[in-house]
């Protein structure tokens, strides 16, 4: 409202009725509900006397002193009053004074029932209690932390919110939920209470008869498993005499639907048998997979054993896809007679056993042997030799070579400041005692070690050793160049066999052509001479006379 014009050419206004009180004397409760204009003017001129609703009042009479006021719910009134010449007794504004309003109740507490009433009118309007941030923001802000603060009411911390709150809220229809509902759930959010509980009550009835159960997941219906929650929860309160929205009427009407009030799902023998014959299904299309794929098997192992004619590996030769198959194949079935042996499950049986001992494949039950038991084996071979030094392509006591060796493996481990877990104090006294030799060659320290060299430093020495010597023939026992030499010659002989070798083909060809000779022994069967001319006249190293293996 603005400045009201002069004064009206009408009959003299009305005086104020009597219902029209000051401010100070009317109730704060009832203003608050209705739009209140406040009419102001001072002294009997009427001149710019102005017009204002409650919001504007304290604004504009702030600084003001000595100015007359009236209070009223009508606007003819208010413009009467301003327009009126006998204003003696109406209330004055004074300067430091605010206006008084019922201490009982709380500006807060008028605010939040103002944004009541309009959540009323909205709901009334929309059908819903989610007014949008667009449209009405004040409001939306307010039903936002209307749930934000039912949070903290539930779980016991300080809120805004109290149950008499809560209740009017709920009288209304308000969704605690932050997300708004689709389809029927708009119906539930409008509906009153006792409407809304038969409406969970249907729903729940139709999911008893669908699945056979009253326990719905938060995953298939979340509104109908909490409703379910909170009547287990109010049927307890009711059983112990406690407060609770439970009643005898709405226990019977629950146990019609067939609704457990247990706080668990029962499992059912029916579930469990249906779950067990799931899993044997399952295991028994398991096993018949491994069944098949073991036939399979069969058949490639017989294949190779065909073309190769035995089941032997040469070790470091690269195998094809085949025979890496047949290979690791024959590996797992001796872990599974090994759990045979263990009594644990493996897919062999006594008929399975007998086809792999037709192909040749037996499987030794590989026993343990104690240290007292190596040991006497060991004192028989000193007997027989008179010393301890088993060499390690013994055929006799197989076995015994690979015992020795790691017993002086762990020996040099506890000389190293390590801890042994084979090898104790006693046991080594006794080996001491036989006469074990515990170090074969003695190894010079590394300060007196030759230094290594790459192959082609080694290969000039080798060929000044030529110009001096007019031979290539070093002695083994010849400063760092003569066990050099004697490991050229090892590895042409694994290049020979296909072995891993640290000679190349070109390495071999750059020691033939310097006139270089592989095997010094007499059972040669190949001459140095031929074996150069091979070598030299080869254009691919395909065609030298060892076929070895990349």
């Amino acid at each position: 409202p603005g400045p009201v014009p002069g004064p009206s050419t009408n009959p003299s206004p009305r005086p104020p009725s009597a219902s029209t009180t000051a401010l100070s004397s009317t109730s704060s409760a009832s203003l608050w509900k209705t739009e209140m204009f406040y009419a102001i003017r001072k002294g009997k001129s009427v001149d710019n006397c102005l017009l204002f609703n409650d919001h504007d009042f304290n604004l504009q009479t702030k600084d003001v002193e000595g100015t007359q006021y009236l209070v009223t719910n009508n606007l003819t009134e208010a413009v009467g009053y301003i327009l009126s010449e006998t204003n003696e007794n109406w209330p004055k504004i004074k300067r430091g004074r605010k206006r008084k309003r019922d201490s009982s109740v709380s500006p807060k507490e008028i605010r939040w029932q103002n944004m009541l009433e309009q959540l009323r009118k909205f709901q009334t309007h929309a059908g819903h209690c989610y007014p949008k941030s667009t449209d009405q923001k004040d409001l939306w802000r307010w039903t936002k932390t209307q749930r934000d603060e039912y949070v903290k009411f539930q779980t016991g911390d300080k809120s805004k919110l109290d149950a008499r709150r809560v209740q009017l809220l709920e009288e209304l229809g308000f969704d605690f939920d932050k997300k708004r509902k689709k389809g029927d759930e708009n119906a539930l959010t409008s509906a009153k209470k006792e409407d809304k509980w038969q409406l969970l009550l249907e729903r729940l009835r139709d999911y008893v008869q669908s699945h056979g159960h009253s326990f719905p997941s938060g995953t298939e219906d979340k509104l109908l498993w909490r409703w379910a929650k909170t009547q287990r929860a109010d049927y307890r309160k009711f059983i112990d005499n406690e407060p609770s929205p439970m009643t005898a009427p709405r226990v019977e009407r629950l146990k019609d639907i067939g609704f457990e009030f247990a706080g668990k799902r029962k499992k059912h023998d029916a579930a469990k048998k249906s779950l067990s014959e799931k899993n044997a299904a399952r295991q028994q299309e398991k096993m018949e997979k491994k069944l098949e794929k073991w036939d399979a098997m069969c058949g490639k192992v017989e294949a190779h054993l065909q073309k190769h004619g035995d089941l032997k590996f040469q070790k470091g030769k690269k195998l094809d896809k085949d025979e890496a198959s047949v290979r690791s194949w024959l590996i797992s079935q001796r872990k599974e007679f090994k759990k045979l042996r263990e009594n644990s499950d493996s897919i062999l049986t006594a008929s399975r056993i007998m086809r792999l001992n037709d192909m040749g494949i037996i499987f030794k039950d590989y026993k343990t042997t104690t240290f007292d038991e190596w040991y006497e084996q060991l004192t028989a071979f000193k007997e027989v030799h008179g010393h301890c030094k088993v060499p390690r392509s013994r055929r006799v006591n197989d076995g015994l070579p690979k015992w020795v060796a790691r017993m002086r493996h762990e020996y040099k481990q506890i000389q190293l400041g390590k801890v042994s877990s084979t090898l104790s104090q006693e046991q080594i006294q006794r080996l001491n005692d036989l006469g074990m030799i515990w170090e074969i060659i003695k190894q010079p320290p590394a300060s007196e070690r030759a230094a290594r060299l790459p192959w082609l430093e080694r290969f000039k020495q080798l060929l000044e050793f030529k110009e001096q010597n007019n031979h290539m023939n070093v002695p083994q026992h010849y400063p760092e160049l003569g066990s050099w030499v004697h490991q050229q010659r090892n590895d042409y002989k694994l290049l020979q066999r296909g072995a891993k070798s640290g000679l190349t083909h070109e390495k071999a060809l750059k020691l033939a052509n310097s006139g270089f000779i592989f095997e010094v022994m007499p059972r040669r069967k190949v001459q140095p001479e031929i074996l150069y001319e091979q070598l030299h006249e080869a254009t691919d190293l395909s065609q030298l006379p060892f076929q070895p293996t990349l």
